[in-house]
């Protein structure tokens, strides 16, 4: 229980990243032995914040804490009006908890159907405990994988083609990540993980032709940079194509 309190006290040295309603949700996974603790930030950004820790059986994991306080409420809406699977809520809490759970639903149903996106481990509120992409070890200095905005793959081709492999996986999962670009994948050992599906949508919302070409529009972008021809009608049709 001492260690647990320390913990908690760690905490405060993020004054303006926990709220005490955070603080208390982070709590509530220490207790339930889901987490040992948090180690060190990996991304800290307007709307969530991400760390290394360590899970109940000592190995290394991410936590995602979406921020209630600072967080673009009215883009979550937005988003959430196009989502059939969810009713909105009034409340800037209740969205942000929903936003949560939408992103934790998003990459189980990913890891399903074996698409390349970081394994969900728990969620409580605000808090997604996930895999933890980069260096394991807990012996180890936590070394994320980096962003593919500053990790060019060796071969921009092959990479890019694991990369609409993966896209099409998910379209014919059911799931559209809606927000793609390179920063939000990872190059993980010169392969594509796919992060941050808060903003995915299923296939049969209203605006999933639109968020699909855009996804393809954006990662289409970064590799013509890198010397690719791309045909964006021809991908999005063998994305389609079952």
């Amino acid at each position: 229980m001492e260690n647990l309190i320390d913990e908690k006290q760690k905490f405060k040295v993020y004054k303006n990243v926990f709220d005490n309603n955070t603080i208390n949700n982070v709590w509530e996974l220490l207790t339930h032995k889901k987490l040992l603790g948090l180690e060190s930030p990996i991304k800290l950004g307007k709307e969530g914040n991400v760390f290394s820790a360590i899970d109940s059986k000592g190995k290394r994991i991410a936590v995602k804490i979406y921020r209630v306080t600072s967080c673009d409420f009215f883009k979550m809406r937005k988003y959430l009006e196009i989502d059939p699977r969810f009713k909105l809520k009034k409340s800037r809490k209740t969205i942000i908890e929903i936003w949560a759970r939408r992103e934790f639903l998003n990459l189980h149903r990913a890891r399903k159907i074996r698409a390349s996106v970081p394994k969900p481990i728990a969620i409580y509120k605000n808090v997604i405990a996930m895999e933890f992409i980069g260096e394991k070890n807990k012996n180890e200095m936590p070394i994320p994988a980096p962003l593919l905005k500053y990790a060019i793959p060796k071969n921009p081709k092959e990479f890019f083609n694991k990369l609409i492999n993966n896209i099409r996986i998910l379209y014919h999962g059911n799931v559209i990540h809606a927000d793609l670009s390179e920063f939000n994948i990872l190059n993980y050992n010169e392969k594509p993980v796919i992060i941050d599906l808060s903003h995915g949508l299923p296939i049969n919302s209203n605006a999933s032709d639109e968020m699909l070409a855009r996804d393809i529009k954006n990662v289409s972008r970064f590799f013509r940079k890198l010397g690719l021809r791309i045909d964006e009608e021809k991908i999005i049709k063998k994305i389609k194509t079952k």
